[in-house]
């Protein structure tokens, strides 16, 4: 079975599982430090299919404690945080809508595969997510949503199979990006960053030289600027916070780093914005 098939098959079972608990997940506030957790910029959809899993999240300015159990769907709007602690038995299938392509997981038995399409095909499952994300609870409207947006996900998987889909080496890439910037807050290196791809750790130098003309030092290095950059204009964040977020122990190198990336400290690159 290829990792396309066992992504459509985890998708029928999610299909076919009743949702019998919604959950949604905020940006604020952090959790305490020295806790670092991404704020993914995108809006997504976790939804259990078996076994138990505690999370947290933030919601109604608390950071809330769930333990979720088949059938929980958690819709985390853009720029929420959510920590999982699967137990080994979980099943579970997720979906993040990237501005330019959909990444579809599946976690069985400890293991995680990721799947990326080539485009996001459907036009109307953006708007299906935002209105979901708007009901922002669990009401008979927001339930009445979900039958069109498993429909639109469904279209988007007959359409990697009727266009055509990613070749391999583009989806080892999309991996390395991913992992990469889930993972920024923390010291990541090449061996882990390999293991998580499911790729050789030289394999990763050149890959991250080839796509960037980078090392792989000079690629986090940027990331985690460019990360930084993103919360500073679109969140509400401290500069300490924002450092930590983003992977720098102190916050004083942070902004120096900043400043020779970008010509001003952040600090006064968010003054001038706002």
């Amino acid at each position: 079975m290829t990792e396309f098939e066992a992504m459509q098959e985890t998708f029928r079972r999610a299909e076919q599982l009743p949702a019998k608990r919604l959950l949604f997940a905020e940006a604020r506030p952090l959790p305490p430090p020295p806790e670092c957790v991404h704020l993914h910029p995108c809006p997504r959809m976790l939804f259990l299919l078996a076994g138990r899993e505690k999370v947290c999240f933030a919601r109604a300015g608390k950071i809330q404690q769930e333990l979720l159990e088949p059938g929980t769907l958690l819709f985390a709007h853009p720029g929420a945080w959510v920590k999982e602690t699967p137990e080994e038995s979980t099943d579970l299938f997720s979906a993040v809508l990237l501005p330019e392509c959909l990444r579809f997981i599946r976690r069985r038995a400890g293991e995680k595969h990721v799947y990326h399409t080539a485009a996001v095909r459907c036009r109307a499952l953006p708007l299906i997510l935002e209105a979901i994300l708007a009901a922002d609870q669990d009401t008979p409207l927001c339930r009445h949503l979900l039958a069109p947006f498993f429909d639109a996900l469904a279209e988007e998987l007959r359409a990697e199979t009727a266009t055509g889909r990613l070749s391999r080496r583009e989806q080892e890439w999309k991996r390395l990006q991913e992992y990469i910037t889930l993972n920024l807050a923390r010291d990541i290196g090449r061996d882990e960053i390999a293991a998580a791809a499911g790729l050789q750790p030289a394999t990763v130098s050149r890959r991250i030289r080839s796509q960037s003309g980078m090392t792989l030092r000079e690629y986090l290095n940027a990331a985690r600027l460019s990360y930084a950059r993103c919360l500073l204009a679109e969140t509400e964040l401290t500069i300490e916070e924002i450092a930590r977020q983003s992977g720098y122990r102190y916050a004083s190198y942070f902004i120096r780093a900043y400043r020779k990336a970008f010509g001003s400290s952040p600090g006064a690159e968010r003054a001038a914005t706002h």
